[in-house]
């Protein structure tokens, strides 16, 4: 075999190129049997041969299911296929593309990320182009339906292509009407696993609970130690009682689990414990610059003797020769190259690359006394667990690629001084918060933030809302100033500019001048077969508003022809008792999902469903709402605030509600999860001279949902779709 085989690639054409081995010619073959359930079998050379784990497939060979077959099979390019009961499909491999050619029935494939060609699964009617997502493709008698559940797939029929996002479906027949994706893919193994996955995590969550935590700190031992020109600090309590419950809770729970217990990971705690023994309450890192670049040091107490007895110990078992330990008056000998230093005299060990800082490090450094050693006395003296602040204003000035002022005081960042981010524990959940320091006032994109002020749009948001994010402006109208002083500082104002004469609507005077200085937007409801979402914002003259819509909508539907579609608002047929609603509808074959908006109480709710925002409506005026119920103001911050600048809610329930649907026979386990699941709520605050972020709830709550957001396929920002094509919105509703 050549140097160019056994690197995986064709020829040195291939190599040259940097393509990898997908073609025949380099002796692969393009998919692998991982599991084969039931009757499975292959079509090879006219013969019908069953197929287990391990079966490699060729170009030619022919994958079948029977009507109680299961199978999954990895692709060449690392993408996994699940196929169902009486499914049947061939792969093909050609240079950087792969091919799944879906002769009947229903697969679910999650693409593998790839830096060059697409993955695609040809099903006689139409071809679907994929790269790092997961969706479904069920071809019948009547055509192929394609169900997407994560990421953007883009499906070719003839000389029309439509992209589809999560929770997109599109049908090639007429004849087959939508379905809801969680009875698509009902036949899929896979729901219950991520119920197990959450499970386990929930686990965790529990088992942390018990591991006793370092209390609030309100001094530093070591501060007076740190170099006075440090530009980076952070502050660590000694967890060794934390280690030690770990530990101890690990150990119970992998028996509990009837798992072996990882002895290298046993050993690795156990090594930090006996490490933290023998130091003090806190241990210190300063970053100190150095010439063109940053240098750290660190420092903590060594409270008993033997360290460096245990640290040579450990360094020999590590293999480790690029460290010099030294002890008392002993002298350091001639260093090599990047070789660590630690040195520990009179009951102190500091650890650094820079023999000159750890030398330094004495008492009365002046650290303290600086403005920045100030800013970290007073996190300090209002009490902190974890602290870590970094001088921002001398690590932009200090860095190589410094960049242009001009952007710098376009985005604020000209004026930041320093970033203060703290953990600690309070009433036995964890609260998070970072504190970005001004010098001065504010200004430029850093100025959007407006002040804390309450929020009447929350109480359009449902108490079972999945996601809610609410903010508060600065004056609209100011806001619309400064954004087109960008837009003409990089040459696009000219754009927007004919935008307005094409609407005869001034941005600033007809739509900013409208509005409030509050947005809030939320999914509020089931993801599935359309996303429950939801905008309010504030309107202070609701006619003025409603006109310029009018005068949009009347523009872009002239455009629209142009292109043999039409956009149109209507009024919707008054009902006794409820508001004016309206509805944006476009149609052909650029057709996006309708949007649906009423008038109410000095805001403008939109929503995805005329029903969705009625009822939003409905429940405000009955006092069931988000931010007055028990959930949410039991994740309140604790701090001096009345109100918020900004705030982003998420919880986790209804999304377990959609996983519950999907495995049937583990709906009672969603249930109880989502009891042990709790929200989590990050909080804004923005003054004068600094803008603040808190979060409050458990840790491991906000990790759980983040991580499991792509299983539910929500889209938390809100971000814009491309328009989908008439029988995309038939399919999807």
């Amino acid at each position: 075999m050549d140097g160019n085989r056994r690197l995986g690639y064709c020829s040195p054409r291939c190599r040259a190129v940097g393509l990898p081995a997908v073609r025949p010619c380099a002796g692969r073959k393009p998919a692998t049997v991982q599991t084969a359930d039931g009757a499975v079998y292959r079509l090879h050379d006219g013969t019908l041969q069953p197929v287990s784990a391990g079966t490699e497939l060729d170009t030619k060979d022919l994958l079948r299911t029977a009507a109680d077959g299961h199978a999954t099979v990895k692709l060449i390019d690392g993408s996994m296929v699940e196929a169902g009961e009486r499914a049947e499909f061939s792969v093909s491999a050609q240079r950087r593309d792969t091919t799944v050619h879906l002769a009947r029935g229903p697969i679910i494939v999650r693409a593998a990320k790839r830096r060059a060609g697409h993955l695609y699964i040809a099903s006689g009617d139409s071809r679907v182009a994929v790269t790092g997502t997961l969706f479904s493709v069920n071809r019948g008698a009547k055509g192929t339906r394609v169900s997407v559940m994560e990421g953007e797939v883009i499906v070719e029929r003839g000389h029309r292509d439509s992209v589809l996002h999560a929770g997109d479906q599109l049908a090639t027949h007429s004849s087959m009407q939508a379905v809801p994706i969680k009875e698509e893919i009902a036949w899929s193994r896979d729901a219950a696993s991520h119920l197990k996955t959450l499970q386990d995590m929930v686990a965790i969550k529990e088992t942390l609970r018990d591991v006793r935590t370092p209390g609030i700190r309100y001094q530093s031992s070591l501060m007076d130690l740190v170099p006075a020109n440090t530009i980076v600090f952070l502050s660590v309590p000694n967890a060794k009682d934390a280690i030690a419950d770990a530990q101890k809770l690990f150990a119970a729970q992998m028996q509990r689990s009837g798992a072996k217990n990882d002895e290298k990971i046993s050993e690795f705690m156990d090594r930090i414990g006996r490490f933290s023994d023998y130091l003090g309450e806190e241990f210190v890192i300063a970053g100190v610059r150095t010439g063109g670049k940053v240098s750290a040091v660190a420092i903590a107490d060594a409270q008993r003797p033997g360290l460096r007895d245990f640290l040579e110990t450990e360094r020999q078992k590590a293999g480790e020769t690029k460290v010099q330990i030294v002890e008392g008056n002993e002298p350091i000998r001639a260093r090599q190259p990047e070789e660590l230093l630690v040195s520990i005299r009179n009951n102190r060990v500091v650890i650094g690359a820079d023999e000159s800082l750890v030398n330094g490090v004495s008492a009365g450094s002046g650290f303290a006394s600086t403005p920045f050693g100030q800013r970290i006395s007073q996190a300090f003296r209002e009490g902190t667990g974890i602290l870590l602040g970094l001088d921002v204003q001398s690590l932009i000035q200090g860095h190589p690629k410094h960049p242009d002022q001009t952007v710098l005081s376009r985005i604020g960042a000209d004026s930041v001084r320093y970033l203060i981010a703290e953990q600690k524990s309070l009433r036995g959940m964890t609260q998070n918060t970072a504190v970005l320091n001004f010098e001065g006032e504010r200004h430029g994109l850093a100025s959007w933030l407006g002040a804390p002020g309450p929020m009447g749009g929350l109480g359009f948001v449902s108490p079972q809302a999945q996601f809610a994010a609410s903010v508060i402006t600065k004056n609209p109208q100011q806001l619309i100033e400064e954004l087109l002083a960008i837009l003409q500082s990089k040459g696009e104002l000219a754009k927007l500019e004919e935008l307005q004469r094409l609407t005869g609507v001034d941005l600033k005077q007809d739509i900013a001048a409208a509005l409030g200085s509050e947005m809030t937007i939320a999914m509020d409801g089931p993801m599935i077969p359309i996303p429950s979402w939801k905008a309010i914002v504030e309107v202070n003259q609701p006619d003025k508003l409603q006109q310029s819509i009018q005068k949009v909508v009347t523009a872009l539907n002239i455009e629209a022809q142009k292109k043999s579609y039409s956009v149109t608002l209507l009024a919707d047929p008054v009902v006794s008792g409820q508001p004016k609603t309206y509805t944006i509808k476009t149609t052909g074959p650029a057709a996006a999902p309708e949007i649906h908006y009423l008038y109410s109480d000095g805001y403008l709710v939109a929503g995805s469903t005329n029903e969705l925002i009625v009822n939003a409506v409905r429940s405000r005026n009955a006092g069931v709402r988000l931010d007055t119920s028990g959930t949410f103001r039991r994740l309140l911050p604790t701090d001096q605030h009345a109100n918020f600048s900004g705030l982003i809610y998420q919880n986790a329930q209804e999304a377990l509600k959609f996983l519950s649907n999907l495995a049937p026979d583990q709906q009672q386990t969603a249930r109880e999860l989502a009891e042990k699941i709790g929200p989590t709520l990050i909080g804004a605050y923005a003054d004068t001279d600094r803008i603040q972020v808190t979060t409050f709830g458990s840790s491991m709550d906000l990790l759980m949902q983040t991580a499991m957001a792509p299983v539910f396929h929500t889209d938390h920002a809100g971000s814009a779709k491309k328009p989908r094509t008439a029988k995309q919105t038939i399919a999807y509703r």
